[in-house]
């Protein structure tokens, strides 16, 4: 479909095919919503297991890659760096409504991620109030506990007609914090003291985690939703039909939500 046609459909739709938010899951308010929220919920399968077909290796636990840890405050300078770390809890992944707007063609969503645990090892050596030596090595633990995640995204339309999704991009809310680094300051009562300083002024560590947490989920997701939009056209969406999507990576089944409508 050229893409002159593609806008003249667009502007001759009703206004039901605006904004549909969708908060219960049960109830999906258009096919769009439906297959994106199906898609993020069913996101911890390939967490899990991988994806060959994808190229996905298991996500959970998550190989986080080495990174420097770099903390400038007012009060508090460290340098260092973490390194074999892993990550557990991708597999809890969810998605609490889906919005899409077919005239505007932009995609909103609120994700959940109950916990996410990073362990590993670090090696730092800094200051603390300008003048008191902080240092260590050893291993660390970091804990988030009720991340949210609100997220945008844009859908691209082809000459063809079909529909895919060109971004995907999301913020996150921590709802708590738990970092841990055994053997500051060679361990003790001073070393527990540090790191309740350490937890109070945010560490870079978390910023590391959730950037890897970031990148992997939006790039994922973006995969596997783009795979089974494949054949999927603008007039499918607003005529309410989305064709069955193609086989999928995980044994030649077709992946659809309950209820789905196929034309």
């Amino acid at each position: 479909m050229r893409t002159v046609e593609v806008v003249l459909v667009l502007f001759c739709v009703t206004g039901s095919l605006g904004e549909s938010v969708l908060t219960d899951p049960a109830t999906p308010k258009n096919g769009l919503d439906d297959l994106i929220l199906y898609l993020i919920n069913t996101f911890k399968n390939i967490a899990v297991n991988g994806s060959e077909c994808y190229g996905i290796p298991p996500l959970d636990p998550l190989l986080v890659p080495n990174a420097a840890i770099n903390i400038s405050q007012q009060y508090f300078r460290i340098n260092g760096g973490i390194n074999n770390a892993t990550a557990i809890g991708l597999r809890g992944l969810e998605a609490t409504s889906v919005t899409s707007n077919l005239i505007q063609l932009t995609v909103a969503l609120q994700m959940v991620l109950p916990e996410i645990v990073a362990e590993g090892n670090y090696d730092i050596d800094g200051l603390a109030m300008l003048i008191f030596p902080v240092y260590g090595h050893g291993p660390f633990r970091v804990k988030i506990g009720g991340l949210q995640m609100g997220g945008t995204g844009s859908l691209g339309v082809k000459l063809t007609g079909e529909v895919f999704l060109k971004n995907l991009d999301f913020n996150f809310t921590l709802g708590e914090m738990d970092v841990r680094l055994e053997g500051l300051l060679g361990g003790g009562e001073l070393g527990d003291l540090i790191n309740d300083v350490i937890n109070a002024i945010g560490l870079n560590i978390v910023s590391i985690v959730e950037k890897v947490l970031h990148e992997i989920i939006a790039e994922t997701l973006l995969l596997i939703i783009n795979h089974q939009l494949e054949g999927v056209t603008l007039v499918d969406l607003i005529g309410g039909l989305i064709p069955g999507p193609g086989t999928n990576c995980t044994g030649g089944t077709t992946i659809a939500p309950p209820g789905f409508l196929y034309n």
